[in-house]
């Protein structure tokens, strides 16, 4: 029977061996047996402990999703190196405890209509600037009011993020006026239900735009085109203590 080897989400940094009754690939997302509770985890490679196999558990259930890139598990390893915190605490981030079930109410894909602010010499300038760019990080810095918002959606290829719960309803107002139709929402004050959706939406790449607080910065997105961080001095991007 195959071994694979299993990073879990939770306060662990080692990760676990597990049987498999099938071939899972590096990436795939999987519910496993942990003392007594059942708990979400990534298959990170093939198993190799020296234990007997009817000393191992066996793999629960693998949801029919997408694998986990092998980009984004070295991004784990590399936020756990960054930030002295255990590999699965910072994968339970990504928010794989979403992917057991698919959501009850499916999520369509809108038909972005772009309707884009006119940019002035300066904003236009900026925009063609940072088009350069796109593929380091760049600061814009600018006073609140003085248009980089304009810049912004012009700018828009598959993602956005900014940054507080507080500042998304205004944001999303200004947004479908100008695309016609809203992203998805990832924060901390939607129900269950509504971050399930989200969440399978992105896994699964129909999500082209998403809004979102900081945790979705290690949501598992696909071809992620840009990152945009909008009113970064605010205190909702500051953080001592741990990951979680």
């Amino acid at each position: 029977m195959p071994r694979v080897n299993v990073l879990l989400a939770t306060a662990l940094d080692k990760s676990l061996d597990y049987t498999s009754d099938v071939a899972l690939p590096v990436g795939a997302i999987v519910e496993v047996p942990l003392a007594g509770r059942k708990v979400m985890g990534a298959v990170i490679g093939g198993g190799d402990s020296a234990l007997a196999e009817s000393k191992l558990k066996a793999v629960l259930h693998a949801p029919d999703v997408a694998p986990l890139s092998k980009a984004y598990l070295k991004y784990i390893d590399w936020v756990a190196d960054y930030t002295l915190a255990p590999r699965g605490a910072v994968l339970a981030l990504s928010g794989i405890a979403h992917a057991t079930k698919l959501p009850r109410r499916a999520y369509h894909a809108p038909e972005y209509i772009p309707n884009l602010p006119e940019l002035s010499a300066q904003q236009r300038s900026t925009y063609l600037e940072l088009k350069d760019y796109c593929s380091t990080p760049t600061v814009l810095d600018g006073v609140t009011g003085s248009g980089k918002t304009e810049v912004y959606f012009h700018l828009i290829g598959d993602v956005i993020l900014v940054p507080e719960i507080a500042l998304t309803h205004q944001w999303l107002i200004r947004f479908e006026k100008t695309f016609g139709a809203t992203p998805v929402v990832w924060h901390s004050h939607q129900s269950p239900a509504e971050r399930k959706r989200a969440w399978h939406a992105i896994a699964s790449g129909e999500a082209k735009v998403v809004v979102g607080a900081r945790s979705a910065l290690f949501l598992p997105f696909k071809n992620l085109a840009h990152i945009i961080v909008d009113e970064e001095h605010d205190l909702s991007y500051k953080q001592e203590d741990g990951v979680l």
